[in-house]
């Protein structure tokens, strides 16, 4: 980021400054009262890292092999002909 011009207030260029840095992400919001900075608040967003997805073909209860998901992932069935809802699944313990 370039100077900033001598008119901005100290605290409100450290709040630019900060956001400035390489990999902020977020915002700052200045709140004014009377044509001055009266808050500052600068509010960095963080990315939440979501935990590996379950395995997406769970093994058929009678012949071992992958089932094949249907209707939205709401049933699963296998070449055998085995047929399981996600909640019967769910019962099984397997997770879907």
């Amino acid at each position: 980021m370039t100077a900033l011009p001598p008119w901005i207030p100290q605290d409100v260029a450290d709040a630019l400054k900060e956001a400035s840095a390489p990999g902020w992400q977020g915002r700052v919001e200045i709140h004014y009262n009377d044509g001055q900075p009266h808050e500052i608040s600068a509010t960095k967003r963080r990315k939440v890292k979501r935990p590996a997805a379950a395995p997406s073909a769970p093994k058929c209860p009678e012949c071992e092999r992958p089932m094949e998901s249907r209707d939205y992932s709401n049933l699963f069935v296998c070449a055998c002909g085995a047929k399981r809802t996600k909640t019967q699944m769910a019962l099984r313990g397997v997770a879907v």
